[in-house]
């Protein structure tokens, strides 16, 4: 028993940090291509057949993927996993060619591509390009067979003997009858054939973390949780309001959250529809640009804000009669926090019209306007601002001009050459700037009160109606007729403010560290979450806290948890480190608050089953 006890003490100190925890019930294969020779075939032996399959890394995710490509004729490829009568087969999935033409995937069951007892549920369901299967970007896809003679129920959904159903980020998009072409007998799938074909030039799919259940299973997709790009770790304990974010999912914009500039006439002080410019007004340029509620649009999660020339346009306010150009905008219609954080990522278009970010103030909140930033793709005469971040606090109690603050500065990056984040982050005593999570520009209450431009007044905190826009700044270049239409592309807006301050966020706070759970501030063998956890310093290596212990004789392992009831552990045990395999033997949902230590004991005993013990931490 000394071995036993040896053993155990060697390995109970081991914390995990689990996004959930499950048992992998139903699985027989499994397939992530970590471990496969890159430009090989896939190495598991149920891939029977591998033409056209390599193993890639770095797209469309920095991990390895199976590749499956074709040119210009059909590929064949066979997956045979233990023989189920309910099947479940479920991978990522991602077509990778730009153009892709006629080409597509599909799949069939039971046997190669020349066997006449196929079930063949791939006839009738193609994952083309451009179609509803497109797997444009990165989706889940579940599907789900029954030969088992009966009804099964899959995800609420009922699936009759010989039918499939079609599962893409747990969201049903099909269900059919699987054709035995010939053979009306199976009772089980015995084999996946994947087929791939390009109707013209050459295609590649994409698919990862394939894996075959012997049941009916449908992922189920969690809504993912969303942290400002300056703070992943959430240190700020930061809460996303959902009435002023929006992710452009789907096919139309959410005019629920947002008002449209001109819909139904509407724009911001009934007055504020675009902007005019005349010679014989004293201005440099003779032209205008105003809003245009049909120069918005939300596809293939973005949205797009167009701006046009268009001189024969319904203006509602053309005063020297040479408005020009047509562009989008929108503000929110609920308001921010009195402090708070927002963020964007997008790209500006190669042209010459200026794209912002920005905010006006809640009608309770101190006149202001909080400018993230107004930047421009491809000025037509100020040639070097194609990479320069102009951003501004403007005190609007006071006429033009009212700026309390104002800077400029280049980026390490031209705005139109790809997708960026940009942010700011406001409370009572500072404004800071960020472009991809790096902090640009800052400015404080003290600096304004001291130094401001036109005004000294400090007019935050406040709550902000969250503006996006394109508008057109002669000063920088008039956009060529011929550049345009352009579009301004945002792939998400959010906006969060602060919650109160959690026990972890004071624990992270006090130790100043990022806040990521996962992080190893002082490199021993528990990261920042385990010294959390079990009362050690995140900054002294020495320092891990209460040590588990497991006494010999009696079988008991004992353990110290942090009184805080978001801790969740479980026990778990192996008779064979090295299986890998892991069973739960208990689970412990802390419900004290205290902050303080708090023991637990789990009577493990000295049975070989329990020859090794793990505590994983939620």
């Amino acid at each position: 028993m000394g071995f036993k006890g040896e053993n155990m003490k060697k390995i109970f100190f081991v914390v995990s940090v689990l996004a959930g925890y499950s048992a992998a019930a139903g699985i027989v294969f499994e397939d992530t291509f970590e471990d496969d020779v890159p430009g090989a075939a896939p190495a598991a032996p149920e891939w029977a057949d591998t033409a056209g399959m390599t193993i890639t890394g770095g797209s469309p995710v920095d991990t390895q993927w199976l590749e499956i490509t074709s040119d210009a004729e059909w590929t064949f490829g066979m997956l045979n996993p233990p023989d189920a009568s309910v099947m479940t087969l479920s991978f990522d999935g991602y077509f990778g060619t730009a153009s892709f033409g006629d080409g597509y995937l599909r799949m069939n069951m039971n046997g190669n591509y020349s066997a006449l007892n196929r079930l063949d549920w791939g006839k009738n369901w193609d994952m083309r390009k451009g179609s509803e299967f497109a797997l444009d970007t990165v989706q889940h896809v579940d599907v789900v067979m029954n030969l088992s003679g009966s009804p099964v129920t899959c995800n609420g959904s009922s699936l009759a003997h010989n039918e499939f159903s079609v599962w893409i980020d747990g969201v049903q998009v099909l269900q059919g009858t699987m054709d035995q072409s010939g053979s009306e007998t199976n009772t089980a799938v015995s084999g996946i054939g994947m087929w791939m074909y390009a109707g013209s030039g050459s295609s590649a799919v994409y698919i990862d973390n394939v894996t075959v259940r012997d049941e009916a299973y449908v992922y189920e997709k969690s809504a993912p949780v969303y942290y400002p790009h300056t703070d992943p770790g959430n240190a700020g304990n930061w809460v996303l309001l959902e009435a002023v974010s929006d992710e452009f999912e789907g096919t139309q914009l959410d005019e629920t959250k947002w008002q449209v500039c001109g819909r139904a006439g509407v724009y911001w002080n009934n007055q504020f529809s675009g902007r005019s410019y005349s010679s014989s007004n004293g201005d440099s340029w003779d032209t205008g640009w105003e809003y245009s509620p049909d120069n918005l649009r939300v596809t293939n999660g973005m949205l797009k804000i167009r701006t046009e020339y268009d001189p024969s346009f319904n203006w509602v306010n053309d005063p020297y009669g040479n408005n020009e150009f047509t562009t989008g905008g929108m503000w929110s219609k609920a308001l921010s926090g009195e402090t708070g954080y927002m963020e964007i990522r997008c790209k500006h278009p190669d042209a010459s019209t200026v794209a912002a970010f920005w905010t006006t103030a809640g009608p309770e909140s101190p006149a202001c306007e909080i400018d993230v930033f107004e930047a421009i793709g491809s000025p037509s005469s100020n040639f070097s601002r194609t990479n320069k971040m102009w951003s501004s606090l403007h005190d609007w109690s006071k006429p033009i001009p009212n700026s309390s603050w104002t800077e400029t500065s280049g980026l390490p990056f031209n705005f139109k050459d790809g997708f960026h984040t940009y942010a700011a982050e406001w409370d009572e005593e500072n404004l800071k700037i960020y472009a991809d999570g790096r902090l640009v520009h800052s400015t404080s209450r003290s600096w304004v009160e001291t130094n401001g431009i036109h005004s000294t007044r400090w007019p935050l905190p406040g709550e902000q109606h969250i503006w996006v826009d394109a508008e057109i700044f002669p000063w920088w270049g008039i956009p060529d007729p011929s550049s345009l239409p352009a579009e301004f592309e945002v792939e998400y807006i959010r906006v969060w403010e602060k919650g109160a301050p959690t026990a972890w966020h004071n624990f992270a706070e006090k130790y100043q560290l990022s806040g990521m759970k996962t992080d190893h501030s002082d490199s021993d063998q528990l990261n920042d979450w385990g010294e959390y956890v079990f009362g050690g310093n995140p900054t002294n290596g020495d320092d891990i806290g209460v040590v588990p212990s497991f006494n010999r004789t009696s079988g008991c392992y004992t353990f110290s948890l942090i009184g805080d009831d978001t801790v969740v552990a479980h026990v778990v045990s192996t008779p064979d480190l090295r299986l890998d395999i892991w069973n739960t033997n208990e689970t412990i949902s802390v419900t004290e608050t205290n902050g303080l230590l708090n023991a637990y004991t789990y009577i493990a005993g000295t049975g070989d089953s329990n020859l090794f013990l793990k505590l994983e931490v939620e």
